[in-house]
């Protein structure tokens, strides 16, 4: 790999979700999902959000974040986004329960 690839990558989050919604709520969910997707795609340091949903487990879905972004900036940034998620997180209850907490 060039020393040029190699600081690109370095440089370089991927971020992996897994979500398990009532396969009843999915539609909800998804709607109550849209604005945090927008905000993450938004931003210019965004370089791919997929939300993938299992054909086999209606309810799971798997998210993929990839951000040219150091650990550094996606703290300082993650600040930011946890507000969203936490909205999602609460709206979520009604669907998913307390989460194990």
């Amino acid at each position: 790999m060039s020393s040029d690839l190699n600081a690109k990558f370095s440089e370089s989050i991927s971020l992996h979700v897994r979500i398990t919604i009532a396969p009843e709520n999915v539609p909800a969910f998804l709607e109550a999902l849209k604005p945090a997707y927008d905000a993450v795609i938004a931003e210019p340091e965004c370089t791919l959000f997929e939300v993938c949903q299992s054909p086999s487990e209606p309810g799971v879905f798997k998210f993929v974040e990839n951000w040219n972004a150091t650990k550094e900036w996606m703290m300082t940034v993650s600040e930011r986004s946890l507000n969203q998620w936490h909205v999602a997180e609460k709206i979520g209850r009604k669907w998913i329960g307390d989460l194990g907490n």
